[in-house]
């Protein structure tokens, strides 16, 4: 018998659309209950288990990890923009290779785990506190976490103080690890956090200032009245070299992340995931959005939210590059067109942008430049009108000279997919994209509990207005909240994850 299809070929099993006149997703026989609707599941995954992971080596973002590691040492991995302090300008990607990252990370594992045990920390899982804006260390930090059964748990530059503080004491963190900017708020929470006794810097606080002036002396005088040690990423790693420790990898039910969501209301809760969830999770993305080693994606999204998150584990289990925008989400354009990105993610918010851009410089426009692209838009957006299965935003001859055009314009033209999610996108808005773009655009729905992963469109779905079929990893079902006047009886239509850490939702 023929060994079962894994990774890429297992993706493109998973990317079939069903047969004609058969739903995306379809109920569970007997699944049926009283005030809520059927469990829908993927087509494929009607009467059989859920899709955990696309290959059965690979059941844990370490495993995943380490597979591209072995064939893909050598090409790069991480990169980001220098900071030239002579011109006063950020410069080129440079870039680490994934063997370059997995040394690092290694070692920074290793020092994590010393810095703990010299605290008097001994039990072999902990959290550990992450605050940074996206940058290559943070996922060099989030890697070596994993490679010794820790967890990350996420602090958010939007959430304020108080959150902050609550986020520590809830976790019962001892160890934060956090880019220089938020040092100072740590050191001034300090009496309302106890738990803290670490801070891991990941800008340099030593430039062989003379003993007494570096900003390492400055902090560490500053903390040691709190009880708190400030540690370079730098000095960490050196330790972890020296330390003789191995790796320590998790297992699939180890936790990979707490991550903490604003919610409606209320104080941030904290929710817990597992390895098993983000493999489960990082599967769906490559079904969602197929790529290959040689792509490159752009992360500018906050990996503090677990959207952007299992966009980039995803990069990590096919072993393509991730390349970190500057810091400026006004200049964003100018880290895509550098990058020049297979693939692209993004909210509705940045979409929008996007859309009133390209309305200005096409239909909008006057005199024979307006004409024609309105010509142009209209006619795609007529196409896509058309009835499913004859429905398409693709023409030979405007693709050409058009939509790669309007592409280029930001940085795009290699974006095979681009996906949509966090809020529902303007279906005007979404035809008016998938007509100038003229690349696979849809639109998907997911939640921190979920990893991100709910429901996505397939590729060859141009409808709007929707967030299409169960994901293979999911099953999904709507119940009645009668408090809120919600009911799956509503006409014309009715109107799932662990558990939150120390909080059980029902």
């Amino acid at each position: 018998m023929a060994p079962a299809p894994t990774g890429d070929a297992y993706v493109r099993i998973l990317k079939t659309p069903p047969p004609a006149g058969t739903p995306y997703s379809l109920p569970v026989p007997g699944s049926e209950k009283e005030n809520r609707t059927p469990i829908y599941r993927h087509w494929q995954f009607v009467d059989k288990p859920l899709l955990e992971t696309l290959d059965p080596k690979i059941l844990t973002v370490h495993d995943s990890f380490e597979a591209s590691l072995k064939k893909r040492s050598n090409y790069r991995c991480l990169g980001s923009r220098p900071w030239d302090a002579a011109s006063q300008t950020f410069g080129q990607f440079e870039w680490m290779t994934y063997g370059e990252v997995a040394a690092r990370r290694e070692n920074f594992g290793k020092g994590l785990v010393e810095l703990h045990r010299k605290a008097g920390v001994t039990t072999p899982k902990y959290g550990i506190g992450l605050w940074c804006q996206n940058r290559p260390e943070w996922q060099i930090a989030d890697l070596g976490c994993m490679s010794q059964s820790l967890y990350t748990v996420s602090i958010y530059d939007t959430l304020g103080p108080e959150a902050t503080e609550h986020i520590i004491n809830h976790a019962e963190i001892v160890c934060v690890i956090s880019s220089l900017v938020h040092v100072p708020t740590l050191l001034k929470l300090a009496p309302r956090i106890p738990t803290l006794k670490i801070i891991i810097c990941l800008d340099p606080i030593d430039a062989g200032e003379r003993p007494g002036n570096s900003k390492a002396d400055i902090l560490n005088a500053i903390a040691r009245d709190a009880g708190i040690t400030i540690h370079s990423m730098k000095e960490v790693e050196q330790l972890g070299a020296v330390s003789g420790l191995s790796m320590n990898p998790p297992r699939a039910e180890d936790i990979i992340t707490i991550n903490y969501t604003s919610g409606t209301s209320g104080i941030p809760k904290g929710v817990i995931l597992t390895h098993r969830n983000a493999i489960a999770g990082a599967s769906c993305g490559r079904v969602l959005a197929e790529s290959s080693p040689s792509d490159v994606v752009i992360s500018y999204l906050p990996l503090a939210h677990i959207y952007q998150r299992v966009a980039e584990q995803g990069c990590f289990s096919v072993g393509s590059a991730i390349g970190y925008f500057h810091g400026d989400i006004f200049k964003l354009i100018e880290d895509i067109k550098l990058l020049r990105p297979a693939g692209f993610i993004s909210v509705p918010r940045l979409y929008n942008r996007f859309g009133s851009a390209i309305r200005a410089e096409t239909t909008d426009a006057t005199g024979l430049k307006g004409a024609v692209a309105r010509h142009i838009i209209n006619t795609k957006l007529a196409k896509l009108k058309l009835p499913p299965g004859q429905a398409t935003n693709k023409h030979l001859f405007y693709d050409y000279f058009f939509a790669h055009k309007l592409r280029s314009a930001f940085g795009l033209q290699r974006a095979k997919t681009m996906v949509s999610g966090s809020a529902p996108l303007d279906p005007n808005l979404h035809q008016l994209l998938r007509a100038a773009f003229g690349n696979t655009f849809i639109q998907g729905y997911g939640l921190t509990e979920t990893y991100a992963m709910g429901t996505y469109q397939h590729e060859n779905d141009l409808s709007v207005g929707n967030c299409g079929m169960v994901a293979p990893s999911m099953e999904a079902c709507l119940q009645s909240v009668p408090d809120m006047e919600y009911l799956v009886t509503d006409s014309p239509n009715p109107r799932d994850w662990k558990r939150h850490i120390k909080r059980w939702i029902l």
